[in-house]
């Protein structure tokens, strides 16, 4: 039985961030947290906007949710509503993604300057640059090869505190 007096294990956090916290982050964050638990790995992943859409529709993209259910995943967060990213996030985290580096290495540098040489920048466009298949294909490409090198214990974590 776990006593509640005893600190928690510290869990690894990779934090994934996009424009509006609706379709490709918070797909990289419930991809990453189930292959996670599936491969007994300390970590989690969280997700937040750069730039968040008032436009959004709901609580996150049918995109992401029929991606998750085709991949037999139960999304955790399909209840949260799309948050933007705050500094404590950021520096919270071991190792920060941002989905496209056309997209948000400039709203890096305008919001969080001293994190961008922590943030790994991928290149998964948004619905309106790149084809949701292509994007998912690319995101299970990258997340997957994250968590193995997590796994591995062979990433270049960012972090240096």
């Amino acid at each position: 039985m776990n006593n509640p007096a005893e600190p928690k294990p510290h869990v690894n956090t990779a934090l994934f961030l996009c424009s509006g916290n609706f379709y490709r982050s918070r797909f990289a964050e419930e991809l990453f947290n189930a292959l996670a638990t599936s491969h007994g790995i300390p970590w989690e992943a969280d997700s937040a906007g750069l730039g968040l859409n008032p436009n959004n529709k709901g609580t996150v993209s049918s995109l992401v949710l029929d991606r998750l259910e085709s991949l037999n995943i139960k999304p955790l967060q399909a209840k949260r509503f799309p948050r933007p990213a705050e500094s404590s996030d950021l520096a919270s985290a071991e190792v920060i993604i941002a989905m496209s580096r056309d997209e948000h290495y400039g709203l890096m540098c305008n919001i969080f300057p001293t994190f961008v040489f922590r943030t790994k920048f991928w290149d998964v466009g948004d619905t309106d640059k790149m084809v949701s298949a292509e994007a998912f294909a690319a995101m299970e490409r990258q997340v997957g090869g994250l968590t193995e090198e997590l796994q591995k214990g062979e990433t270049d974590r960012v972090r240096t505190d």
